[in-house]
């Protein structure tokens, strides 16, 4: 429906170039998002080994994704690692858990540009955990503990033998760095829910955000879509902010941006903070009217959302002093009613054919 729509609309097509004009509008409303990923990590990759100079040869800097504990999408993950491992790409998967574990055996850290690999592990394996983070490579050590002993040498790396309780050094430094990869891009399947974080996890998270390392989607781009700055786009000076510049980035005249902001805001929904007084007209009619709000917390999509009577009975919090604040934690947003229509649903074995 939407191609034959674009179709109506397309301001070039004609018997002469339709067949072309067909092959953009199928390319354009094509979504496959395996393809997509794939060479999206790619590219970020290849820009990523363009752009910063490997600690060793191209061969060891690796992508990862970090994934939830329970997640379940197999097939598209080994569809992943299969065709970046064809382009010569190796991709590694990491779950939250994993991940916290090598963070505390500080087997994922930052290797800073005026350091060797020796100097940043004496670093990591010596120094407290409250030393101020720099940016640098994130390197990710493979190793086991079995590539420890505990004596001392002149040449050792040191390192803790949490097993034994031990300092020990490393026994073959050269076999050993063969197990520390750089990381060259973060592909993000976590961490866009609270319950997905603890303390460590927090800690883990700045380490990262301070490393070379591509991510996607990038920590600005993830906030973007959240839903408190869909909000704040509904403020008329935020809005203008960001529609002053043209493509070009050239200032555009106030009627311009009026008109521009008018014709944005035909396609928004009032939302606002029902934490702040200013609003409070707002709230008291979403009281009254609970049918006609909804209130969003900041999570993925809309499974959190909260509707009808349970509108009203949160928004009872805004008239007590001590859990008003929790309120800013939502968006309350003014609800959307869809144009009805008649469908059919079917059952199997079942004689009655509903209309809905």
């Amino acid at each position: 429906m939407l191609i034959d729509i674009y179709k109506q609309y397309f301001p070039h097509i004609n018997e002469k170039n339709e067949k072309e004009v067909i092959k953009i509008i199928n390319e354009k409303f094509e979504n496959n998002f395996t393809t997509g990923i794939i060479t999206c990590i790619s590219k970020c990759h290849n820009g990523y080994l363009q752009n910063y100079e490997q600690i060793s040869n191209p061969f060891k800097t690796i992508t990862i994704a970090i994934l939830s504990d329970d997640d379940l999408n197999s097939f598209d993950k080994y569809k992943t690692k299969y065709e970046l491992k064809k382009l010569g790409i190796s991709h590694k998967y990491f779950t939250l858990t994993e991940l916290e574990t090598l963070f505390k055996k500080k087997k994922i850290f930052l290797k800073y540009a005026h350091e060797t690999l020796s100097d940043a592990l004496n670093r990591v394996n010596n120094c407290s955990d409250s030393k101020k983070i720099l940016p640098g490579k994130l390197l990710i050590d493979m190793n086991d503990e079995s590539m420890y002993y505990d004596t001392m040498d002149d040449e050792g790396v040191q390192h803790t033998d949490e097993k034994n309780n031990k300092s020990g050094v490393i026994i073959n430094k050269t076999k050993y760095k063969r197990n520390i990869f750089e990381i060259s891009v973060i592909y993000f399947r976590a961490l866009y829910t609270p319950n997905h974080f603890n303390e460590v996890i927090w800690k883990l998270r700045e380490l990262l955000e301070f490393s070379d390392s591509i991510k996607i989607p990038s920590l600005p781009y993830q906030l973007v879509g959240s839903k408190r700055i869909q909000m704040l786009l509904c403020n008329d000076d935020i809005l203008k902010k960001y529609l002053s510049l043209d493509l070009n980035k050239n200032k555009k005249s106030d009627k311009q941006i009026e008109k521009h902001m008018n014709m944005l805001k035909k396609t928004f929904a009032l939302q606002i903070d029902p934490s702040l007084d200013t609003n409070s007209n707002i709230i008291l009619d979403a009281i009254e009217n609970e049918n006609n709000y909804l209130l969003k917390p900041q999570r993925e999509g809309g499974q959190n959302n909260i509707f009808g009577k349970n509108v009203k009975e949160k928004l009872m919090y805004y008239y007590k002093p001590e859990e008003k604040k929790k309120l800013c934690s939502y968006v309350l947003m003014e609800k959307l009613f869809p144009s009805p229509f008649n469908s059919i649903h079917c059952r199997t074995n079942k004689k009655n054919v509903t209309t809905v």
